[in-house]
């Protein structure tokens, strides 16, 4: 039958009697790391004149066409008017006496758009921030709909982790943000490359609740940006007894401002005894100095001070101390920081340790050196960090952690993700065993796996492979072991920490180098950040409170919320029992089928691989893994994989289910079950006003917890696992009944 063949909008000319053999595929379970387009064969377009023009003269003296390096639409019909392709992508080299081409279509228009695209590419303003106490306290915040979360994991660095009353302490400078995987893919797929998906995979907490890493250390450890040093000072409000016994209650240093570099960070008052800072910031001040007196001195720096009032000097009030009791004529030396906002001025002043009504009686010249400097901090672009990040990873990384097949409309640019468990329960199975022709091959043995299939992460040591895990095959005569899928992720440590009073993750961004002869007073641990290394997890959401401090700006705050991380079904086992058990059902007892069948242009142009068939000459229901060389009129061939009948019968398990809640008067006691690994499991109860009035954490394997109410009023009983929420129940204080979830 011939063909109708369309090229960037043109007909084409078909030598009579042209075949164009088509073959049709989505997923080919034999390689579970790529997905398939569809494809015909290479066949041949005669160089009439209507050709060459479509070609824009390729081949032909002088041409410049660029019909070989573009995306070349294309669309192919039967006589009748059924479409096989439409849009795809015709492919088109020199075959001599006439030119040669290809045609595909399905999802290499996604693979097409992505192909040599890292995630750099992709929008991601909306991520960029300055990493500070308040970002990281803001992250925490719903109502701000922040695309990044800093999840408070041990990051490998120097955590400064303590408990002060009970609460929590953590060092927010060797946190990480991470950016939700969910709105990355949107980002991607939908604003960026115009593409819509359904799928009901994008609904659930395990996607939600995805995020991934920065992938590399960043703090505001570096020396800043110095905008201030000055070694000059003079001694104000002091009477003069004699040039050797001067008596000082205060010092001023006199600030100088000679290099225009500083000018834009202070300025000088007109007597030069304050610096006033033109830009709100920390500043890190280091002193080196001598105060060569008869006496011990109290030195400190003092704020907004009337420096033209040398008889108030004595009572100003001290902003930050130095030192409190600086024995005489010791060399000394030491770092603040402090926080200073456009306008405010700094001063250096000195006064005896037993009060400001004692004198200071000079013994000699004194000496001080001063440097100030703007503490810079961490500006964290996702867009930079993710330079080498390919797009194409980033979809994978999501396609194999779900399993998902991709099935593309053929008329428009939408995609439907579905997990092979979706497909193995489809409804209405479609009867073609008045299609079959005859049986060609019965294989039980399919395609390269191995007895031991494995799922591999990255790992910092190459030795380790704890998160790994495989599908297994249970056929002697298969290969021992195989690596099918192998994550640009990175897998947490093997070893856990103690983190947060609980055993956590240790997602390495820093390495710990230890310096065993240490300078005095110097930290003999030094923290190098790593880079490149991407990692996924959770974020679980706690109610309590927690002390925050920044250490190199010395900063403190406190938050009655954080999320803390969890790796809740994210090693590769639970991966594999979750969304690849269908797998391990059907190559277990593998039986491939090869047949003829005799498939009309209809079939074929409106093929459904998400669909199971039903052959009644093997009694059998299968999946239609690939349709090989279609050619209008005659029978082709397919292949099918059987489908056990207990492969369609897996249930996945959800972190915790609240099973039922039973109330006897001001008393509830709750009914749950966990999913196997769940360590951490929090209870809450909002009042009808939305008030949070339980919040607590719940032994595991302590079913029904009990909790206690004091106030008639309706309560939504929720619980928290894995970053996973239940929905509310709602019940009635007091009463007594028994709601049965369902």
């Amino acid at each position: 039958m011939p063909l109708l063949l369309y090229i960037n909008g043109q007909l084409a000319d078909l030598e009579a009697g042209q075949v164009i053999a088509q073959t049709k595929q989505v997923n080919d379970l034999n390689s579970l790391d790529n997905r398939q387009a569809n494809y015909t064969n290479k066949f041949k377009l005669p160089k009439t004149a209507t050709n060459i023009r479509i070609m824009n003269f390729l081949t032909l003296a002088g041409n410049g066409s660029n019909i070989p390096y573009q995306k070349n639409e294309c669309s192919l019909y039967s006589d009748t008017g059924e479409c096989f392709v439409y849009n795809g992508w015709a492919v088109v080299t020199d075959g001599g006496d006439s030119y040669d081409a290809v045609v595909y279509d399905g999802i290499i228009d996604l693979y097409k758009e992505i192909e040599n695209k890292n995630i750099s590419t992709i929008d991601l303003t909306a991520l960029k921030h300055t990493k500070n106490l308040s970002s990281v306290i803001q992250s925490w915040n719903e109502g701000l709909d922040l695309k990044y979360r800093y999840i408070l994991a041990d990051y490998n660095g120097k955590t400064g982790y303590t408990v002060i009353n009970g609460q929590p302490r953590i060092n927010v400078d060797y946190l990480v943000p991470s950016v939700n995987v969910a709105w990355l893919w949107h980002q991607i797929i939908t604003k960026t490359y115009g593409i819509t998906y359904t799928g009901s995979v994008f609904n659930t907490q395990e996607f939600k609740n995805l995020w991934m890493t920065y992938p590399k250390g960043v703090t505001t450890q570096d020396e800043g940006t110095e905008v201030f040093t000055s070694s000059e000072f003079t001694n104000s409000n002091a009477p003069f007894i004699d040039s050797d016994d001067s008596y000082w209650r205060t010092l001023l240093l006199k600030y100088t401002t000679e290099n225009d570099d500083y000018l834009q960070y202070f300025e000088a008052d007109p007597l030069n005894f304050k610096l006033r800072a033109k830009e709100s910031g920390n500043y890190r001040l280091n002193i080196s100095c001598n105060i060569n007196t008869k006496d011990s001195v109290r030195l400190f720096i003092s704020k907004n001070v009337n420096s033209n009032n040398n008889n108030d000097l004595a009572l100003v009030t001290e902003f930050k101390v130095l030192a409190t009791n600086l024995a005489k004529n010791t060399d000394f030396e030491t770092e603040i920081v402090f926080p200073l906002t456009a306008g405010e001025s700094i001063s250096l002043l000195m006064r005896h340790p037993n009060g400001t009504q004692h004198a200071v009686r000079r013994n000699g010249d004194s000496s001080i050196e001063l440097t100030i400097n703007k503490i810079n901090y961490a500006d964290i672009s996702f867009n930079d960090a993710f330079a080498d990040f390919s797009v194409k990873d980033f979809l994978s990384e999501v396609i194999h952690r779900f399993g998902l097949t991709l099935f593309k409309n053929k008329y428009n640019n939408n995609y439907e993700f579905l997990t092979l468990q979706e497909i193995l329960q489809s409804p209405n199975p479609v009867d073609l065993s008045r299609r079959f022709v005859k049986k060609i091959s019965e294989n039980y043995i399919y395609g390269s796996y191995a007895q031991n299939n494995w799922f591999r992460y990255n790992y910092n040591d190459k030795e380790n492979n704890h998160y790994d895990s495989a599908i297994q095959i249970d056929n002697v005569n298969l290969p021992e072991s195989k690596d099918i899928i192998k994550s640009k992720i990175y897998s947490p440590e093997k070893q856990k920490s103690g983190f947060m009073q609980r055993s956590g993750n240790v997602y390495k961004l820093w390495e710990k180098e230890i310096d065993d002869d240490p300078e005095e007073g110097e930290d003999p641990i030094k923290y190098k950040a790593l880079d490149k290394r991407f990692y996924f997890l959770r974020a679980e959401y706690v109610h309590q409170n927690i002390n925050l401090f920044f250490d190199e700006t010395q900063e403190t705050g406190i938050s009655n919320k954080y999320y803390a991380e969890s790796y809740w079904k994210l090693p590769f086992y639970d991966i594999i029992a979750g969304y690849y058990n269908p797998v391990n059902q059907i190559l277990s007892k593998a039986q491939v089928v090869t047949a003829e069948l005799y498939l009309t242009d209809a079939d074929v142009a409106g093929f459904d691989f998400r669909k199971l068939y039903y052959l009644e000459q093997f009694g059998a229901y299968f999946i239609m893994n690939k349709i090989s060389n279609y050619i209008s009129g005659k029978p082709v061939k397919c292949e099918m994989i059987r489908i056990m009948p207990d492969a369609a019968d897996l249930e996945q398990q959800l972190p915790v289910t609240i099973n039922k809640v039973t109330t006897a008067n001001y008393a509830a006691d709750v009914f749950f079950t966990v999913a196997e690994g769940v360590t951490n499991l929090t209870v809450t109860a909002e009042n009808d006003n939305g008030t949070l009035v339980i919040n607590q954490s719940v032994n595991v394997t302590m079913t029904p917890v009990r909790l206690s109410f004091s106030i008639a009023s309706g309560y939504k009983i929720k619980m928290q696992a894995g970053g996973y929420t239940t929905s509310a129940v709602t019940i009635y204080i007091p009463s007594y009944q028994t709601i049965i979830v369902s």
